[in-house]
């Protein structure tokens, strides 16, 4: 049983595929704007400025990704990121001085974000129920005649073109 017709997330990044995956089944469509157009292959967008900088998944983030996108961690490691423990490979100081590495029995997916993104973008294109729209920069959030609630995203496309999309989430 639906709860509503449909839900409109704003942002293609992780948060909002995340948001997506997680409404599919309540709504009859999930519609996801994303203001950037979004690239064929893993790499750095505009739209996301810490896009460049080293990322991992610490057990947590992992574990969550696997519930929500299958086993997630797998896709990743097949798409080139790599298995490590927290304590290798990095340095930490305590007071000026670095600590050795050992293993800390701590597993890591060591990926950049863009990695990340087109590996969980992937997985929610394959849904019929999630349409992500990409190109298409947020204007307004429309309220109800009387304010108490939101009823409709508004956004421009990249032709210029004004466009509305009604919701109920």
């Amino acid at each position: 049983m639906f709860i509503g017709k449909r839900a409109v997330v704003i942002g293609a990044g992780i948060g909002g595929l995340a948001a997506a995956q997680a409404l599919a089944g309540k709504f009859e469509k999930i519609v996801v704007l994303e203001r950037d157009v979004l690239p064929l292959q893993p790499e750095a967008r505009a739209g996301v400025p810490q896009g460049r900088h080293a990322h991992a998944l610490l057990p947590g983030g992992a574990a969550a990704l696997d519930v929500l996108f299958g086993n997630c961690s797998a896709a990743l490691v097949e798409a080139g990121a790599k298995r490590s423990d927290l304590g290798m490979r990095l340095v930490y100081e305590v007071g000026g001085r670095a600590m050795p590495q050992r293993e800390l029995g701590t597993p890591l997916i060591k990926c950049s974000r863009p990695l990340v993104e087109a590996v969980v973008r992937g997985v929610v294109q394959q849904r019929n129920d999630i349409a992500i729209l990409d190109g298409r920069r947020v204007t307004g959030i429309v309220a109800t005649p009387d304010g108490s609630a939101v009823s409709a995203v508004a956004c421009e496309a990249r032709d210029g073109m004004q466009e509305r999309y009604e919701a109920d989430l």
